[in-house]
């Protein structure tokens, strides 16, 4: 029996597809993190939150607050920002100006303030049934109790320093869950479960706003026995990327001089691919998982060269908030070196009532132990 061309590429085709699907059900995968830049497009080191506007929003900044804190975030208290307006006459509203922005940041100094705003903020319950038939032919009716939470606003940030207004991002998140029986009607799940969950989300969000934040993307690795990739496999199990990436580098050389299968090789030029991938050598990455796509291909290089390729812009797009920031900051520091906190301009004021007044903002958390001590030292050597 004679096996044409087109034959013969259709039976290579279809035994290249089963090992891809076997390499799927097979090899093991590596968790790899893709690091976003802050959705402000700059690093905040400060914020204060103004009003609350809306049901549930004071529950929203309270959460939010807590995320910013845990992650090193400077959070000026709410009640003592509060306390300092009332000090200084300043009336603060849910809108800010160019003008009142600026005015407040002679205040507070750099600060990101941070409007939240919630238009709806409920929960509906509803019941509902479907029919399922079993493979005797038996139709059974299942009652279903769901219970849906509705979470929308928007927040707004305004640099205290410049007064820039930024735009608002919108927040929206309508979770559900639902409770299912064949026997009666089964409960509603909580409403205030489900609520939670809405607010948590839109917290979340939120917090990505203004700090860098990390996805997880699960990768495959090649553990073959041929060429050593096990061994690299092994290392990288153990968090050593350094070892890891030294050891595929060898296991390629390795396969190379060896005259190993063309898809051992193509393994090994994924896994270095890979580590290059992960210690941020995109160029490398690029050009080894691209030799592994030409001998092989499939979904799994296909998939990782994508996750390549994503890596590579949002590293791009954390270098430019990092020179935005840069510049950002050279532009508000004049400003900001001219402010100063309540006290310390006015006419007349003692050397006695201006580190009193320093104290003050010292301990309602509105200016750093850092900046405190670097205030108090200019004021004493006025002495």
């Amino acid at each position: 029996m004679k096996i044409t061309p087109t034959a013969a590429a259709a039976v290579l085709a279809a035994v290249s597809l089963n090992g891809q699907i076997l390499d799927k059900l097979t090899k093991p995968k590596v968790a790899i993190s893709l690091r976003h830049p802050p959705g402000l497009g700059l690093n905040v080191k400060r914020i204060a939150f103004g009003p609350a506007s809306g049901e549930c929003s004071d529950q929203l900044i309270d959460m939010i607050t807590s995320q910013l804190v845990s992650g090193g975030m400077e959070v000026v208290d709410r009640q003592n920002l509060q306390t300092i307006l009332a000090e200084q006459h300043f009336s603060l509203s849910s809108a800010v100006d160019r003008n009142s922005a600026i005015q407040l940041g002679r205040i507070l100094g750099p600060t990101a303030l941070v409007l939240v705003k919630v238009a709806r903020c409920a929960t509906d319950q509803n019941r509902l049934y479907e029919t399922q038939k079993n493979n005797n032919g038996t139709v059974t009716r299942v009652n279903i109790s769901r219970t849906r939470a509705f979470v929308r606003g928007s927040l707004q940030t305004v640099d205290l320093t410049t007064g820039q207004i930024f735009a608002a991002q919108t927040l929206d998140y309508s979770p559900t869950r639902e409770n299912r029986s064949a026997e009666g009607l089964p409960e509603f799940p909580s409403d205030l479960d489900v609520k939670d969950e809405a607010l948590r989300s839109a917290a979340s969000q939120a917090v990505q706003m203004f700090v860098p934040w990390s996805e997880q993307k699960q990768l495959y690795f090649y553990n073959d026995k041929e060429c050593n990739l096990k061994t690299a496999f092994e290392l990288l199990k153990a968090g050593d990327v350094a070892s890891t990436l030294r050891q595929s580098s060898e296991n390629l050389e390795t396969c190379k001089a060896s005259g190993s299968k063309q898809n051992n090789l193509a393994h090994a030029y994924y896994n270095l691919g890979l580590m290059f991938m992960i210690t941020g050598d995109y160029q490398n990455a690029r050009a080894n998982l691209g030799e592994a796509a030409r001998l092989r291909g499939g979904d799994i290089v296909a998939q990782t060269m994508a996750e390549c390729q994503r890596s590579e812009a949002l590293a791009a797009q954390m270098k430019r908030v990092e020179q935005r920031t840069a510049e950002f900051e050279s532009t508000r520091a004049p400003q900001a070196s001219t402010s100063a906190p309540p006290g310390e301009t006015r006419p007349g004021a003692s050397i006695e009532e201006r580190l009193r007044s320093l104290d003050s903002l010292q301990k309602k958390g509105l200016i750093t132990k850092e900046e405190y001590e670097r205030k108090k030292a200019q004021i004493l050597k006025e002495m």
